[in-house]
């Protein structure tokens, strides 16, 4: 089940607080992807360098809202069909994450010729 189909399915159930952590891993998100883009787009080294550190933070949150929502399963089970579409739908939102941080690490290598991935050497700026 694609990311919109699950969020539709939330949005006919009565709004739930947990709702808020999905948004704000989606702002994490949202807000890297474009500056991997951009920094692509832009040629721009410096923004494109600074994506790696954003991940780790999209990471963290990605994992601490997984526990959260494990721990809730149990207190709520009536709401566990809820829960599974917002762990679902926050896996993907990490996985664009991560296929953000590969736009960056391609905008360094168009820029630099130096391929980063994999612990590669990062040039300085």
């Amino acid at each position: 089940m694609s990311l919109a189909k699950r969020a539709r399915h939330i949005l006919q159930h009565p709004v739930i607080e947990e709702v808020e952590g999905v948004l704000s891993i989606y702002q994490l998100v949202a807000a890297q992807l474009k500056d991997s883009v951009d920094s692509f787009c832009d040629s721009n080294l410096e923004l494109a360098l600074r994506i790696q550190g954003r991940d780790d933070e999209i990471d963290a949150a990605y994992k601490a809202f997984h526990r959260g929502i494990i721990a809730r399963m149990e207190d709520k089970p009536e709401q566990i069909r809820d829960y599974v579409d917002m762990l679902f739908i926050t896996s993907l939102l990490e996985r664009i994450g991560d296929q953000s941080v590969n736009i960056s690490e391609d905008a360094v290598y168009l820029i630099t010729a130096r391929d980063i991935r994999h612990g590669g050497e990062r040039p300085t700026v």
